[in-house]
């Protein structure tokens, strides 16, 4: 028997002498969540462009010089020295309302006009139509249309020597006066009696608006008759 001392024998159940195993790694961490990018700030609207109308004649021309007579010629003072100026200064920033279609629209939108001889207002202001232009252009094309029902009828569609206005009575230069919704004939009338119709919006409503103003500002009320024809007579 050997005196030499046994090796011991391995202990496999002995891990002092084993490999540690390695630690877990750790757990990445979550990335933040990005911010979220502040929404862009709404661009201001732009402002509305600035409209301008300018003078639609010609310096010079015939018609611009016939209109700037007229300044020169009235007998009293107008307010602006010539239709550049009157322009400029009104007919591009005020406005009225139309006696046919009721809008309200700049003077420019409006024809002139004049009442007898005279082209401007007492005021000094240029006389322009009641009705805007796109009413004039259809109210002329209802106006041919009754002159034409008239020649086909075999009627005259100029006033006959000795007529009078059939409104005020008096003897002067009449106009063909029309029913804009029927495109009949109606008669003869004067120009300004033929203007006040278009004024109170050439119907029997806008007449006794205008009759009731009258009246409620009269100290005296009249006493309205009508007659067995239909006409009104006051009393």
């Amino acid at each position: 028997m050997s005196n030499e001392s046994a090796s011991p024998a391995p202990n496999f159940y002995d891990l002092t002498g084993a490999e540690p195993e390695p630690e877990p790694e750790p757990e990445p961490e979550p990335e933040p969540e990005p911010e979220p990018e502040p929404e862009p700030e709404p661009e201001p609207a732009p402002a509305p462009a600035v409209q301008t109308h300018p003078y639609p004649l010609l310096i010079g021309c015939e018609k611009h010089e016939k209109e700037k007579k007229r300044y020169q010629d009235h007998n009293k003072n107008t307010v602006y020295k010539g239709p550049e100026e009157e322009w400029t200064e009104r007919l591009t920033k005020e406005g009225k309302d139309c006696s046919k279609c009721h809008k309200w629209k700049l003077i420019m939108d409006y024809e002139f006009n004049c009442s007898g001889n005279c082209h401007f207002d007492r005021h000094g202001y240029r006389h322009t139509r009641p009705e805007c232009k796109d009413c004039g252009k259809k109210e002329g094309k209802t106006c041919a249309l009754a002159k034409a029902k008239s020649k086909k009828a075999g009627e005259p569609t100029k006033a006959p020597e000795g007529m009078s206005c059939e409104i005020c009575k008096k003897q002067c230069k009449l106009v063909y006066d029309h029913d804009h919704e029927t495109c009949e004939f109606r008669g003869w009338l004067c120009d300004p009696c033929n203007r006040g119709l278009g004024q109170c919006g050439d119907d029997i409503d806008g007449l006794v608006k205008r009759m009731n103003y009258l009246i409620a500002k009269s100290s005296v009320k009249p006493i309205l008759i009508q007659n067995e024809d239909g006409s009104l007579s006051v009393s």
